[in-house]
């Protein structure tokens, strides 16, 4: 999974639990402008915020770093989950 499509991902959740992108941002000081543009891809999603902004919605996102022929980082959609 990409970076923009970790972001989709985000957006969608997002959009499905009614939250504006005013009440993520408050939750990890941006504001909404900035969060539109990350969503819409004008801007590249800052990975440092990749734990706060999954509590801003209420998600944990768990990613793995593969070696060898899988080498990066991957983050699973599978791994999106409400925390438990």
């Amino acid at each position: 999974m990409s970076t923009q499509d970790l972001v989709s991902v985000l957006k969608d959740y997002r959009r499905r639990n009614d939250l504006r992108q005013s009440d993520v941002g408050e939750r990890i000081g941006l504001s909404a402008s900035e969060v539109s543009r990350i969503e819409n891809g004008r801007r590249r999603f800052p990975l440092h915020l990749i734990d706060g902004w999954a509590e801003a919605l209420g998600l944990r996102i768990e990613v793995a770093v593969l070696e060898g022929e899988d080498a990066g980082v991957h983050v699973s959609s599978d791994a999106l989950a409400s925390p438990g």
